[in-house]
């Protein structure tokens, strides 16, 4: 399962906005386990941190922001390369579900954009709010980084078993997990002090 989130990045003094649209995995799991249910959501945690740290990394920007994540497949041949690393243009509109939630399409117009909504049940669904807005972004996928959906759902076994042994580690979780839901910028240092954060505790329940 493919799951999109549009963020925007910025310089420190936010004079500048970079639109980025990343692509990450959500492996597919059975619905009688919870533990994997909870796992898959960690391993597409970890994809979209490891993916925006990439972008970060390739813009020199500093400070994101996300804009809203669309879970629906979208229209769209773009948004299906196995490779990102270009820019592309889409049309996204705002859920009436409220944040983080919008829907987004690849198309010529407005209108073209409502008949794709309209000829799809399930993001029909989402309640998409007029006026939609047509953005050009960055497109990042998880095989920009070299790497596999198996790399983070590994990553995610070892996080599960931490967060459910350390209640420390579930809280800055928690934190960091709002830090990338929220509506307005943050620097990358924020980010990549919680992230160390959590390996402290790691660290330290292994050597208990």
């Amino acid at each position: 399962m493919n799951v999109f989130f549009y963020y925007e990045l910025s310089g420190a003094d936010g004079s500048r906005i970079q639109p980025v649209l990343l692509r990450c995995g959500k492996p597919a799991v059975s619905g009688a386990s919870q533990t994997e249910q909870e796992v898959a959501e960690l391993a597409l945690e970890w994809s979209r941190h490891t993916l925006l740290h990439h972008a970060l990394e390739e813009t020199g920007y500093s400070r994101f922001r996300l804009v809203g994540c669309c879970e629906l497949p979208p229209e769209g041949d773009e948004l299906y390369a196995e490779r990102g690393g270009f820019s592309l243009a889409f049309w996204y509109a705002e859920s009436g579900y409220g944040r983080p939630w919008i829907v987004i399409a690849q198309a010529e117009t407005a209108e073209e954009f409502f008949r794709i909504v309209e000829e799809d049940d399930d993001i029909r669904s989402m309640k998409p709010l007029s006026p939609p807005q047509k953005v050009t972004a960055l497109f990042y996928t998880e095989q920009d980084l070299g790497g596999h959906g198996e790399d983070f759902w590994h990553k995610a076994i070892g996080s599960h078993d931490l967060l459910q042994a350390s209640p420390q580690a579930r809280m800055k979780y928690r934190l960091l997990s709002a830090v990338l839901e929220e509506g307005r910028f943050f620097d990358e240092n924020e980010m990549t002090a919680l992230l160390q954060s959590i390996r402290n505790v790691e660290d330290d329940s292994n050597h208990e």
